[in-house]
C-alpha cells in the first residue's frame, strides 16, 4: 500500500492493491487497521466513551466472513453485522444514491485516460498497439486514478450532481 498525497481536494488517500484486485482477508486488516479503528477510536474519544463498541455492517463478501477478520472486530470492540444479498439497497440507500454514480464517474475518468493513452501510444507507434498491453503493465495507474477521484468527487457534489444525488433516495 501506498499512502498519496492530497489531490484534487483529498485530504489523503490510502491506495492498496491485492495480486488479483481482489480484497483478501490480510487486505482487508490491513485497510482496518489504518482507515477504520483510526477513525473509530476519533469517535471514540469526541464521544468521551474510549471503550465504547461499534456497529460495523458488512456484506457477506468472502474477506468479510474470515475469522481473523472477526476476531479483529472483537479485539476492538466493534460489533460485526452482516448484510445479506439483496438488501444493500435497501439498508444502504447511499450506496444507491451516491457511491454508485460517484464509481460511475471514476470509470468514466478512467476510460477517458485509457483512450488518451491507447491514443497517443498509437500515434507514436505507427497505429500499432501489440506493445501497448507492456505499456499497460509498467505504467502507474496510481496518479491517473486518483485524479478521476478527485474529478468524481468534483462532479458528484456540483450543482448537477445534486440532482443526480436527490434522485437517488427518491427510489426509497
Amino acid at each position: 500500500p501506498k499512502l498519496a498525497s492530497p489531490i484534487a481536494g483529498l485530504r489523503s488517500a490510502l491506495l492498496m492493491q491485492t495480486k488479483d484486485h481482489w480484497q483478501t482477508g490480510d487486505s482487508l486488516l490491513e485497510y482496518c487497521e489504518k482507515i477504520v479503528l483510526p477513525f473509530v477510536n476519533q469517535q471514540r474519544r469526541a464521544a468521551g466513551d474510549v471503550d465504547g463498541h461499534f456497529l460495523l455492517l458488512v456484506d457477506v463478501y468472502p474477506s468479510h466472513l474470515v475469522v481473523s477478520f472477526r476476531q479483529w472486530c472483537k479485539r476492538n470492540r466493534i460489533l460485526l453485522h452482516y448484510i445479506y444479498p439483496g438488501l444493500t439497497g435497501e439498508l444502504q440507500p447511499m450506496d444507491i444514491a451516491v457511491q454508485g454514480p460517484f464509481k460511475d464517474f471514476v470509470t468514466e475518468f478512467m476510460e477517458e485516460y485509457f483512450q488518451a493513452l491507447l491514443n497517443q501510444h498509437m500515434i507514436a507507434n505507427d497505429g500499432k498497439f501489440d506493445s501497448f498491453d507492456f505499456l499497460m503493465k509498467k505504467s502507474n495507474l496510481a496518479l491517473p486514478f486518483l485524479e478521476a477521484v478527485g474529478k468524481a468527487n468534483e462532479k458528484l457534489m456540483s450543482d448537477a450532481g445534486a440532482k443526480i444525488r436527490t434522485m437517488g433516495w427518491r427510489i426509497f
